[in-house]
């Protein structure tokens, strides 16, 4: 799949991209970044606090960035998320991205996308992302 050129980009365009939260992608995404804490491994330590496990806000960042990958195309750099976390994803939710772009800077070549992640009608975060276009 070849870049989308910055001139193809359209204010308003936009992606829905939905992924179901296991506690198989907590678990390997502990792993892969090394961050164990008992909240996200440990479910009768998060139970009282949480009522079980919880994903990792930056396991659903990753998620922001594989949406806009599809919305954006390869190539797309991010600069910068703006994220405000407003409820715990747990085990067994289906967390729904969705991105729209609000803002096109073509001097630098630069996509301002805003975002929302939901848990059905629950928003889970708020971002704003700012990003580069290769082409």
């Amino acid at each position: 799949m070849l870049p989308q050129r910055f001139e193809d980009f359209v204010v308003g365009q936009s992606v829905v991209y939905a992924v179901p939260i296991t506690e198989e992608l907590i678990a390997a995404y502990a792993k892969v970044v090394g961050d164990h804490n008992p909240l996200h491994t440990d479910a009768v330590y998060a139970t009282p606090r949480f009522g079980g496990i919880i994903a990792h806000g930056t396991l659903l960042i990753g998620l922001l960035s594989a949406a806009m990958c599809k919305l954006l195309g390869p190539g797309v750099i991010a600069r910068t998320f703006k994220c405000k976390f407003k409820a715990p994803m747990r085990p067994g939710n289906e967390v729904r991205i969705e991105l729209r772009i609000i803002e096109l800077i073509p001097r630098i070549r630069k996509v301002v996308v805003e975002g929302r992640a939901y848990l059905g009608s629950t928003l889970v975060v708020a971002t704003t992302i700012e990003a580069l276009s290769e082409a």
